[in-house]
């Protein structure tokens, strides 16, 4: 159970684009090779004890400057000089190409931020930060079926008690799957022919593997997380 407004916060909210798409927005697809910090470590967890706390985080990390049509991204520290450079771009000579594809637009529009700020002045300020959170979703996914809570799954609720181990081992084994089939579609894993019947079974050792870790060390702490991102 979740608490209640009046209680400290004790479950964390979830990023709305890790909790949608747990590979693109970790630590391994973020990590930029060349010593940088990993762009999307906030991410992965341990999560936000507020929405103003996400909103934040948001407003860092997915937040690019972006074509509209194109969807190319000016990246860099000074917002004001990306939106220099997206402004000149779109007043070239020949125009950028309008992609179909939406799949490459990044975070959130200044449309959509927009009207996350109007929702928010209708707001009574005590709404439970549990329809907050719904309402961003919608917004930045407009359309998209809301998962099932806006908590971070992998992070242990301060105070709480955590799901079960086998619903943990399902989550787990779920996203190590994910990542096994990011890694094949980069070129890094090859399947071997019945590639389906191998991830099942692979993923049933996956399930296995990490009861069986729990039962010999108990649940995951934010500290046994924080240590293994470190590695």
């Amino acid at each position: 159970n979740s608490p209640d407004d009046g209680e400290e916060p004790q479950w964390l909210l979830a990023c709305p684009f890790h909790k949608r798409d747990p590979v693109k927005y970790g630590i391994q697809h973020g990590n930029s090779g060349n010593g940088k910090k990993h762009r999307y470590r906030a991410c992965m967890g341990p999560g936000f004890k507020s929405v103003q706390r996400l909103k934040e985080h948001l407003k860092r990390v997915h937040s690019p400057v972006q074509c509209e049509r194109c969807y190319e991204v000016f990246p860099g520290t000074d917002r004001a000089t990306c939106l220099t450079k997206l402004a000149e771009h779109r007043i070239m000579d020949v125009s950028c190409p309008k992609l179909e594809d939406s799949s490459k637009k990044e975070g959130i529009s200044e449309a959509q931020w927009a009207a996350l700020d109007k929702q928010n002045r209708k707001k009574n300020q005590e709404i439970h930060r549990v329809e907050k959170w719904f309402e961003i979703w919608d917004v930045v996914f407009p359309g998209v079926e809301r998962p099932k809570s806006p908590w971070h799954d992998i992070a242990v609720p301060y105070g709480a008690a955590s799901s079960s181990p086998s619903r943990d081992g399902e989550d787990f084994a779920k996203l190590f799957i994910n990542i096994l089939d990011h890694k094949h579609q980069q070129g890094d894993i090859d399947f071997p022919e019945n590639a389906q019947m191998f991830r099942d079974r692979l993923e049933n050792v996956v399930k296995q593997t990490f009861k069986a870790y729990i039962s010999l060390h108990g649940k995951l702490s934010p500290d046994t997380t924080s240590s293994s991102e470190s590695q």
